[in-house]
């Protein structure tokens, strides 16, 4: 199977793949690209994504720090990312609001009395 990036030049993708795995660099050549101001967990994905575009030929090692960009903006609009300014009152899809979604200490108690009643009635 050959990628359409690597066929002009006859490479297929074993020989990319052989390529990239034996380069001990790579790695640290895509995290350095990806930056360290990233959260982890979106650097991680970022990555991770590039790398196996890399394995699977689509993305030639050459284009690693210019390719960066676009796949530090795709690991955070996946990730959740999304950086907004929102209201409490403002009802989602679902009807809640993040006000509703705060944790409460006591809002748990009427259940908990309510199950006290039910199973003290079992026995």
């Amino acid at each position: 199977m050959k990628a359409d990036g690597l066929r002009q030049w006859g490479w297929t993708n074993a020989v990319n793949r052989k390529a990239v795995i034996e380069d001990p660099t790579i790695l640290k050549r895509i995290t350095k690209a990806i930056g360290s101001n990233v959260p982890p967990d979106i650097r991680m994905d970022a990555v991770n994504d590039m790398y196996l575009e890399l394995l699977e030929g689509k993305l030639p090692v050459s284009q690693i720090e210019s390719a960066a960009p676009r796949f530090r903006s795709r690991a955070f609009s996946m990730g959740g990312y999304n950086y907004s300014t929102r209201s409490l009152d403002e009802e989602d899809e679902n009807g809640f609001t993040l006000a509703d979604r705060i944790a409460d200490p006591d809002g748990i108690r009427p259940f908990d009395e309510i199950l006290e009643r039910v199973f003290a009635n079992d026995n």
